[in-house]
């Protein structure tokens, strides 16, 4: 009968577990570089994140006419590509202000 020849010759298969030795594989060292391009672009939306939260957070404090316009001039600047993130007055000032908030804040 078939099933009995078929029985018969999957008797002498056997499965074998095989280990990989570490040795047997080559050591693979990966290397990652970043440009400069993804750098700037990382620090660019992490400053926007950073400016987005703390317009959140200046506009939900009470009306001071002065500064909500300088956060909206500023909002429209980002939005419109004409705000320039990398100024060292800018980023003075925006990580003043938001020390400043975040501190008075956490009292």
């Amino acid at each position: 009968m078939m099933i009995d020849k078929i029985k018969s010759i999957a008797q002498g298969l056997e499965t074998r577990k095989t280990s990989l030795s570490k040795q047997a594989l080559p050591a693979v060292n990966d290397n990652v570089q970043i440009s400069e391009a993804a750098k700037l672009k990382f620090s660019e939306s992490k400053l926007q994140a950073m400016i987005t939260s703390t317009t959140n957070l200046v506009l939900s404090m009470p009306e001071d006419g002065e500064r909500v316009q300088k956060v909206l001039d500023i909002k429209n600047k980002i939005q419109s590509g004409t705000y320039d993130f990398q100024s060292a007055s800018v980023l003075d000032s925006t990580a003043e202000n938001f020390l400043s908030i975040s501190l008075a804040k956490t009292e």
